[in-house]
């Protein structure tokens, strides 16, 4: 199966007219796909920090530990300010990143600005934490981790790293809230270096779960078509010039799903999915439905999505186009060798570093906005037909 995903990933950079979705696939392909695993909804948040870095123009030797003391040129201070106030989902160290900005050198071995991306999948308390990127310390240098009071454990041929004797153990006394494998909390953790991200889970059978899927032994999110066909999708070349900055999963053919069925709702989904963009013309949230291989199903569906972004009110009274002026929405089909999906572009035009009170402005405003309504279930506009 990773080969297979593997082999995906290289045909759709071949094609000229598609986008990169690399670093997606490549998160997906770490993230079990085990309905067991999840329970009753599935929902999954990436970030590409890497992206996220190049659209913020953040230099190469900024680090989170010169911003933290302060001790960045006020160009670099302000395009570190604009990253870190871009960054969304749930991931749980995202709060506690300027308190910790110390702790990631001492105890994982590198600035957490050298990241390439993260993802905390799952349903508490059974969640991983996946840390992506080449400066992640391998081998040897894992011994890092002693620092943060890990001990190595030789666990199914591997060398793995364990805090905490008992699977979802908690110390409140010894809390350490910059160490992003839940150190605020206290809790029990267990990690191993795979080939594209540091794995952590709270329990020696969730990090046999993650170890099962990196060896190809279990099916990871990425070798579902569903997941496959979003992500290609979400990265295509015609809805941004630029890349995808991070990206929202909401796997309603899973369990219970999430959305409530309406009478006069669209027709129903496998997946809802939306991404975070940024080019030349300004920022753009893609919205991607996936239905499996019907085409003509697809583009009724993007129709209707327009249509009722452009007519929603939200929880407070207003449209998207009274918070975000100068919007427009476009509808369109996308299909390939791997599905059909409706696509509906959301643009607003560029906004400058700062506002004319000299706030920073937060860039990934559209895409927050959407988050902040799956978050509080205020999405009508999606609800599908039943």
């Amino acid at each position: 199966m990773r080969f297979l995903t593997l082999l995906f990933a290289l045909l759709l950079a071949a094609l000229p007219a598609r986008g990169e979705p690399a670093t997606i696939l490549a998160a997906l392909a770490q993230i079990p796909a085990d309905p067991d695993w999840w329970g009753k909804t599935r929902t999954v948040d990436i970030v590409d920090l890497a992206a996220l870095r190049q659209v913020s123009g953040v230099g190469s030797d900024v680090t989170l530990t010169a911003f933290a003391e302060h001790r960045l040129s006020p160009a670099d201070e302000l395009a570190a300010t604009s990253l870190l106030w871009r960054l969304h989902g749930t991931v749980g160290f995202r709060d506690y990143l300027l308190a910790g900005a110390a702790l990631w050198p001492e105890q994982l071995g590198l600035d957490f600005l050298e990241l390439g991306w993260f993802s905390e999948p799952g349903t508490p308390p059974r969640v991983l934490l996946l840390l992506g990127g080449e400066a992640l310390p391998r081998d040897a240098a894992l011994a890092v981790l002693g620092q943060a009071g890990f001990m190595p454990v030789e666990h199914d041929g591997i060398t793995a790293w364990a805090k905490g004797e008992k699977d979802f153990g908690q110390d409140l006394r010894n809390r350490a809230p910059g160490f992003p494998f839940w150190g605020w909390l206290g809790m029990s953790a267990r990690l191993f270096r795979g080939e594209a991200a540091l794995v952590g889970a709270r329990s020696w059978a969730d990090l046999d779960l993650a170890l099962a899927v990196e060896r190809g032994e279990a099916e990871s999110l990425a070798d579902l078509p569903r997941f496959r066909l979003a992500a290609e999708a979400l990265a295509h070349a015609d809805y941004s010039a630029g890349p995808v900055l991070q990206v929202t999963f909401l796997d309603q053919a899973h369990g219970e799903g999430v959305l409530a069925a309406a009478p006069d709702g669209l027709p129903p989904f496998e997946l809802f999915a939306f991404a975070d963009r940024e080019d030349a013309s300004g920022q753009q949230v893609v919205l991607v439905l996936s239905y499996g291989t019907d085409a003509a199903t697809a583009a009724a569906a993007a129709d209707a999505l327009a249509e009722r972004l452009t007519q929603y009110k939200d929880s407070k009274g207003a449209t998207l186009a009274e918070r975000f002026p100068g919007l427009t929405v476009e509808p369109t089909l996308l299909e390939s060798e791997t599905g059909a999906a409706a696509v509906v572009r959301l643009a607003t035009p560029p906004e400058p570093a700062k506002s004319e009170s000299g706030k920073v402005n937060n860039r990934s405003r559209l895409y927050a906005h959407f988050l902040r309504m799956l978050y509080s279930r205020d999405l009508g506009f999606l609800a599908p037909r039943g």
